[in-house]
This record gives structure tokens, sequence and C-alpha cells, in this order.
């Protein structure tokens, strides 16, 4: 298109006047040829709708009841966490290990919920009773447009000071543990298969355990749509899981083990209709990267 117009306008030879004149009809042809141009279609890029203030809630079991906690929070990064009483800090922030170790989905997004000592010499849970669950509910969680959750993506990422990790004789790569739901999802194979429990938080679609640890603790997931559109997690840990498996001090007792400072739980999601990637890396038990995450 342009190349016609410049060859007809002659410009070398071309009067100012007629240069404009010329110039300006061409500009014309051009826009009525972008006008007149099927538009292409393009879908739209997944983002959380922080118009709506997601809700946090978490519990735990003591000897006389529950203790529970509750705040709004806006999405933030880990490190703007807000206390909410006792000793349990909290942020929401979207993004998290999945996408740190290169194993989201590109058109997903990954939402996460997480929590900090506010004294780091102190029990995470006062009176966390022996046996004793964690119960997290993030709510009001919502996206541009409809979104399908993967309960399978659900992972609880824990950490640990590397002091703690050398007084028992553990080596720095052991400040990092996952718990996930699926059994096989290894982040592509960047979680060393030492330093997590794979499918130790369940979904309802949830196959039977081994029978070597089917008398272990195990966590639940779900995740709601609500009719409002929005999604709510809601997640089980038995307190028994915020133990380090290479902790060489066996005991599940509160108190007599050294606990994370920080931890988060995080899932992914996808847009309504999308069909999860297929994962060809490496599955659990194949080893894998020990790369540090940021939180």
């Amino acid at each position: 298109m342009f190349g016609l117009c410049w060859h007809e306008i002659g410009l070398r030879r071309a009067r100012p006047g007629r240069l404009a004149a010329a110039l300006g009809a061409c500009l014309v042809l051009a826009c009525a040829h972008v006008r007149a141009a099927a538009p292409v279609a393009h879908a739209p890029v997944l983002l959380a709708d922080d118009s709506v203030t997601p809700h946090v809630r978490l519990r735990w079991q003591t000897a006389s009841g529950w203790t529970e906690l509750e705040a709004d929070r806006v999405y933030s990064s880990p490190d703007e966490h807000k206390a909410m009483a006792e000793n349990v800090s909290s942020f929401v922030a979207l993004g998290g290990t999945r996408l740190d170790r290169g194993a989201g989905d590109p058109r997903g997004a990954i939402v996460r919920v997480g929590f900090y000592k506010v004294d780091a010499g102190a029990p995470f849970f006062a009176g966390m009773k022996n046996g004793g669950d964690l119960e997290i509910e993030l709510s009001n969680v919502r996206f541009n447009q409809p979104v399908t959750p993967r309960e399978e993506s659900v992972l609880q990422h824990l950490k640990y000071t590397g002091a703690e990790a050398e007084a028992c004789g553990l080596s720095s790569e052991n400040v990092d543990f996952f718990n996930t739901s699926d059994p096989k999802d290894d982040l592509r194979g960047k979680i060393p298969h030492e330093l997590a429990r794979f499918g130790w938080i369940e979904t309802d679609d949830a196959g039977p355990a081994l029978a070597s640890d089917a008398k272990a603790p195990r966590g639940h997931v779900s995740i709601a749509t609500e009719r409002d559109g929005t999604l709510t997690l809601r997640v089980r840990i038995p307190y028994a899981l915020l133990r380090h498996a290479r902790d060489p001090w066996k005991s599940t007792v509160p108190g007599t083990f050294f606990e994370p400072y920080h931890f988060h739980v995080e899932f992914e999601v996808l847009p309504e209709g999308a069909a999860p990637e297929a994962d060809a890396g490496p599955r659990a038990g194949a080893g894998g990267s020990g790369a540090k995450d940021e939180d």
C-alpha cells in the first residue's frame, strides 16, 4: 500500500503543495485499509481482579478447642506480610514456587497464601494439640475471566532457617521442603525427592495411599467456585507435616521438632476450557534442582 503511494507521488519531482495533498490521500487510504481489515482474535490475558479483596482464615486445634484468626489481605509481596494475632503474620500474593521454578502453565496464574512467624523463636501455633490440624481458607479470589482451578497443582512450601538445619546435621539445601497434592508433581524435576512428601495433601479424587505410609497423617484440599465467580481454597494440614522429613528427631509432638519460620500454600488456575499442559519432565523420585526460592 505505502509502496504504491510513494511511487505515484513521484517524490523527487513533486512540488510541496502536491506532495502534501498526495500524502494526505495516501494516509486516508491507509487508514481505510486498516479499518477494513478483519480483526484478529486474541485471548485476554489472565489477570487477578484486585477490586475484590481476598480473605484469609487460619485455624488450629488446641487442647481446649480451636484458635481462629482471620483478616482481609490485598495482593502484595511476601515481604509485606502483616500480623494477624498470636505469633502469625500473613500475606496473599500472585505467583509462587511453581512459577519460580519454571513449572507453571504460561496460560495460567498462581495464587498463594502465606504465613510467617512474628517471633522466630516462639512456637508458630500457641497451644497446638498433639496430633492436631491446621485449617487454611483463602476466599474472595477472582479473575478477569472464568477459570478452572487445578486442585492437583496445590503445594505447601515450607522454609526453615539455616541455623536450625545445621543444628540437626543437615546441609543448607534443606531449608526448603514441600508437601504436594499430586503424587507425581515434582515441578518438572525441580524438587529433589528427599525434600518433599508427594501426594500428601489429598483431593477428593486421590487414590489410596501406599501401604508403607497409609497410616501417616494426610492433608486434604478443595477449591470451590462460588456463585459470584470467586474461588475459595480450603486446606487441612496435619501439624505433623510441618516437621522436616529429614529431621533426625522423629517425634511430631509440638515443641519437639524444628518448625518452619514460614510456609505458603499455592494453587494454579487456567482459563476455563483450557486443558493442562502435558508434563514431559522427570517425575517424583528422579532427583532435581535444589534451587532456592525468594520467599
